[in-house]
């Protein structure tokens, strides 16, 4: 059985998240030029779906 995610957990999982977006952004080499906006998109709606799933745990912490 696995423990539960602690806040400070989550913060980091979603800081390292926002880390590799913000490096595939930053890129200006021909790997750059291959990310297209799909990529993108998809990219932010993983970490979209990861603060959800992060809010929702920091309530059910707060609350359970």
């Amino acid at each position: 059985m696995t423990e539960p995610e602690t806040e400070i957990d989550t913060l980091d999982r979603l800081e390292a998240a926002l880390g590799q977006i913000a490096a595939r952004a930053a890129r200006t080499d021909a790997a750059a030029a291959a990310c297209t906006r799909p990529d993108v998109a998809a990219a932010l709606d993983r970490l979209i779906a990861q603060l959800r799933d992060a809010l929702a745990s920091i309530g059910e912490a707060e609350h359970g």
